[in-house]
Protein backbone atom coordinates (compact mmCIF):
# COMPACT_ATOMS: atom_id res chain seq x y z
CA UNK A 1 0.00 0.00 0.00
CA UNK A 2 2.83 2.47 1.02
CA UNK A 3 4.68 1.94 -2.51
CA UNK A 4 1.23 2.55 -4.23
CA UNK A 5 1.03 5.94 -2.43
CA UNK A 6 4.51 7.00 -3.74
CA UNK A 7 3.89 6.10 -6.94
CA UNK A 8 0.43 7.92 -7.57
CA UNK A 9 1.95 10.72 -5.70
CA UNK A 10 4.97 10.85 -7.63
CA UNK A 11 2.82 10.92 -11.24
CA UNK A 12 0.49 13.53 -9.26
CA UNK A 13 3.41 15.94 -8.56
CA UNK A 14 5.25 15.24 -12.21
CA UNK A 15 2.30 15.56 -14.57
CA UNK A 16 -0.74 17.25 -12.48
CA UNK A 17 0.25 19.31 -10.25
CA UNK A 18 2.51 22.41 -11.11
CA UNK A 19 5.12 21.72 -8.80
CA UNK A 20 7.80 20.30 -11.47
CA UNK A 21 7.14 23.26 -12.99
CA UNK A 22 8.64 25.15 -10.28
CA UNK A 23 11.64 23.36 -9.71
CA UNK A 24 12.55 23.08 -13.20
CA UNK A 25 10.98 26.38 -14.92
CA UNK A 26 13.27 25.86 -17.94
CA UNK A 27 11.79 22.18 -18.66
CA UNK A 28 8.24 24.41 -18.90
CA UNK A 29 6.51 27.35 -21.00
CA UNK A 30 3.54 28.97 -20.14
CA UNK A 31 0.66 29.85 -22.68
CA UNK A 32 -2.41 31.74 -21.23
CA UNK A 33 -1.80 30.41 -17.72
CA UNK A 34 -1.41 26.80 -18.74
CA UNK A 35 2.35 25.06 -17.73
CA UNK A 36 2.94 22.72 -21.01
CA UNK A 37 6.86 20.94 -22.01
CA UNK A 38 8.74 22.47 -23.88
CA UNK A 39 9.44 19.75 -27.16
CA UNK A 40 12.39 17.40 -25.91
CA UNK A 41 12.28 18.08 -22.62
CA UNK A 42 9.30 15.61 -21.69
CA UNK A 43 11.86 12.26 -21.29
CA UNK A 44 13.71 14.39 -18.97
CA UNK A 45 10.32 15.43 -16.84
CA UNK A 46 9.92 11.22 -17.32
CA UNK A 47 13.46 10.70 -16.25
CA UNK A 48 12.81 13.20 -12.90
CA UNK A 49 9.80 11.35 -11.89
CA UNK A 50 11.03 8.03 -12.12
CA UNK A 51 14.33 8.77 -9.94
CA UNK A 52 11.91 10.46 -7.27
CA UNK A 53 9.61 7.68 -7.31
CA UNK A 54 12.31 5.20 -7.06
CA UNK A 55 14.63 7.37 -4.10
CA UNK A 56 11.34 7.51 -2.17
CA UNK A 57 11.09 3.97 -2.29
CA UNK A 58 14.52 2.79 -1.85
CA UNK A 59 14.24 5.27 1.27
CA UNK A 60 11.04 3.98 2.18
CA UNK A 61 12.79 0.12 2.14
CA UNK A 62 15.99 1.25 3.60
CA UNK A 63 14.33 2.69 6.70
CA UNK A 64 12.02 -0.28 6.85
CA UNK A 65 14.84 -2.54 6.84
CA UNK A 66 16.61 -0.49 10.14
CA UNK A 67 14.45 0.13 12.19
CA UNK A 68 12.96 -2.65 14.04
CA UNK A 69 8.95 -3.79 14.30
CA UNK A 70 9.69 -4.09 18.11
CA UNK A 71 12.10 -2.01 20.48
CA UNK A 72 14.87 -3.67 22.63
CA UNK A 73 12.88 -3.02 25.42
CA UNK A 74 9.90 -4.95 24.35
CA UNK A 75 12.03 -7.58 23.05
CA UNK A 76 13.96 -7.94 26.56
CA UNK A 77 10.66 -7.70 28.54
CA UNK A 78 9.14 -10.53 26.06
CA UNK A 79 12.26 -12.31 26.79
CA UNK A 80 12.26 -12.35 30.29
CA UNK A 81 8.41 -13.00 30.49
CA UNK A 82 8.81 -16.28 28.35
CA UNK A 83 11.95 -17.33 30.41
CA UNK A 84 10.16 -16.64 33.61
CA UNK A 85 7.05 -18.57 32.08
CA UNK A 86 9.59 -21.37 31.02
CA UNK A 87 11.10 -21.79 34.35
CA UNK A 88 7.57 -21.89 36.34
CA UNK A 89 6.55 -24.48 34.05
CA UNK A 90 9.89 -26.45 34.94
CA UNK A 91 9.37 -25.88 38.56
CA UNK A 92 5.51 -27.56 38.53
CA UNK A 93 6.87 -30.35 36.48
CA UNK A 94 9.55 -31.09 39.30
CA UNK A 95 7.19 -30.77 41.85
CA UNK A 96 4.52 -33.12 40.60
CA UNK A 97 7.61 -35.68 39.86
Amino acid sequence: MMVLSMLTNSLIVGFSSEQLAVWCPWMYETIDNDQFIVNGYGRYVVAIVFCIEHFLILSAVFARCLVCEKPKWVRTAVAKENYERAQETKEKKEKTE
